[in-house]
């Protein structure tokens, strides 16, 4: 069995809002302290004006969980400044290439902690350094990556001391992960004077989140009632991955996921059943089963405002989804999380089936105007996406098939980059949207742009399919690069063509 590495593909920055090259900054209420932050740094290979960007996770509002803050190098030095509160995962790239840690280590090479305050200079030599492995750090906020080396460090000794890379079976990979979560331990007590409180919980939180989840999807994948797998999940999982390992005071979960597969996992063992993976999309089912299986706990109310905003921003928007959504609301009238859901339901609701689609300009990749009116009378598919995304870089070659089986047919494939610079657009027509599709871009608006809001847009790469006469078909068409999610695509636009 291919072991699943613990990964942790991110930067952890502390943020809410910030000054450069932000594309989607918050609204911030004057009872909202921030602090300046600095990330400045070398790299001595970048072309002359080369971008540097980093893509912001932001979950303390759920709504709004992504935001892309740029700069340009200059003799390859950049300085992003900007005013931090609030922990967020974030991923960098370096051009339209992504910053990784050691191969080996996966992405538990790879975190960088960040606070308010912080001015840390990062450091990268050559294209072959790694976060983990190269890279260096100095300047306020650099001890934490002390840390977080550390526990890479130790990690590397400990596949080196089980003598295997990638293959486990399913008790090993259980014993494997708690001798992981050991050596967490005792790195973040080892340091823990080094690091704010703050930090110390939000590094523990992620790393036993990836530790938890390597461990679920070891289990998940024999999923027989009696099976060893449900007596590991049983008698080891259970005991030493408790729930509270990846909860951050008062009440945020660092991953969704696991709450939602512990579940029903939970559920599968309860029942003696076999455990399904698509249960998740039983919106009423799942209501009910967070409620049954967290009930009591602080996160509750966040866990299902999560669930209901990741559905519908995935799949869209239903009657199931909206009767869950009420249910919630109803019993939670004065509550944050229900007013974020309302928001949520007003935003799908104006983009109901048969809806108008937005009539928008955007701007070609000569950098000159195009009304989406042009296109009128001919099916067409938009793609949002951006460059460095690697879910657009999977969906491209994808969406190259789709256009040549629609090629003679009134179908339109337009890309529509979220970019903010019409540079790193560029960069990516051809290789992070599709090669045959006509290339649009945000007009240097990036995610601040009236039709990226329009589609209440968060994840990329998004599909959005419109009909003939301009009639919204799906703000979330399938997604194509799953088999049947393709053939349910194809579905619409036959539909739609006809």
């Amino acid at each position: 069995m291919k072991h699943q590495c613990l990964t942790l593909v991110t930067i952890l920055l502390c943020i809410n809002i910030g000054n450069a090259s932000s594309l989607n900054a918050p609204n911030l209420t004057s009872e909202q302290k921030v602090t300046r932050t600095i990330i400045c740094g070398r790299i001595p290979y970048l072309k002359e004006s080369e971008t540097i960007r980093v893509e912001v996770w932001d979950d303390t509002d759920l709504l709004t969980t992504n935001r892309i803050f740029s700069t340009q190098s200059k003799n390859g030095d950049f300085k992003i400044v900007t005013f931090l509160k609030n922990p967020c995962q974030i991923t960098l790239f370096v051009g339209s290439n992504r910053l990784y840690g050691d191969d080996d280590l996966g992405s538990a090479a790879e975190l960088i902690l960040l606070e308010p305050g912080d001015s840390l200079s990062i450091t990268i030599p050559d294209r072959e350094s790694k976060i983990s492995k190269g890279v260096i750090f100095s300047g306020k906020g650099s001890q934490k990556q002390t840390v977080l080396n550390s526990v890479s460090d130790r990690l590397r000794k400990l596949k080196a001391d089980w003598s295997v890379k990638f293959i486990f079976n399913q008790k090993e990979i259980i014993e494997f992960n708690i001798a992981f979560k050991q050596i967490i331990e005792e790195e973040l007590k080892r340091y823990r004077m080094v690091v704010s409180s703050q930090a110390y919980n939000e590094l523990r939180a992620i790393l036993l989140a990836f530790v938890h989840t390597s461990s679920i999807q070891a289990l998940e994948n024999e999923n027989t009632p009696n099976s060893m797998a449900r007596v590991l999940y049983s008698e080891q999982f259970i005991a030493n991955f408790p729930i509270e390992d990846i909860v951050i005071p008062p009440d945020r979960v660092v991953s969704g996921w696991v709450i939602e597969k512990r579940a029903l996992l939970d559920e599968a063992i309860r029942k003696g059943a076999v455990y399904n993976s698509s249960d998740s999309r039983n919106y009423s089912m799942m209501y009910e089963l967070l409620i049954r299986e967290y009930s009591g706990k602080t996160f509750l109310n966040r866990i299902i405002a999560g669930y209901i905003v990741t559905q519908a921003k995935r799949y869209g928007w239903n009657e199931e989804l909206e009767k869950v959504a009420n249910l919630f609301k109803a019993s939670t009238s004065n509550d944050p999380y229900s007013q974020q859901i309302a928001e949520l339901q007003d935003q799908f609701k104006a983009l109901s089936k048969d809806a108008y689609s937005l009539d928008f300009y955007l701007k070609d990749s000569t950098d000159s105007p195009v009304s989406l009116g042009k296109f009128r009378g001919k099916v067409i598919l938009l793609d949002f996406m951006f460059t460095g995304c690697e879910g657009c870089l999977q969906m491209a070659p994808v969406l190259d098939d789709l256009h040549r089986k629609y090629s003679d047919q009134d179908v339109i494939f337009l890309s529509i980059s979220v970019d903010k610079s019409f540079q790193q657009f560029k960069q990516g027509i051809g290789r992070f949207s599709s090669s045959l599709s006509i290339p649009f871009y945000t007009s240097g608006e990036g995610t601040s742009h009236m039709i990226v809001k329009y589609y209440a847009l968060s994840r990329y790469p998004t599909l959005v399919l419109i009909g003939r006469n301009g009639n919204l078909i799906s703000s979330r068409a399938p997604d194509p690069r799953n088999e049947q999610s393709r053939l349910d695509l194809e579905s619409l636009i036959n539909s739609a063509i006809k």
